[in-house]
């Protein structure tokens, strides 16, 4: 028997259009570094965890 941890499969088709359409506007406007996009979720990420400070890194590696 088989147990999933994790569907991403499935989280992905009901996020796919909310997903879609941001990765298109920084697609679109080309701010893939320091855009509004990042600043977003940095933001957002910090007042979920309850952190002074977050910052988007492209990799686990870049985190360290």
């Amino acid at each position: 028997m088989e147990i999933k941890f994790c569907d991403l499969k499935r989280q992905y088709s009901f996020l796919r259009e909310r997903i879609e359409n941001r990765v298109g506007k920084v697609i679109s406007n080309g701010n893939f570094v320091a855009g509004q996009e990042i600043k977003e979720i940095e933001r957002k990420l910090k007042e979920f965890v309850g952190a002074k400070h977050a910052i988007g890194v492209s990799s686990g590696t870049d985190a360290l």
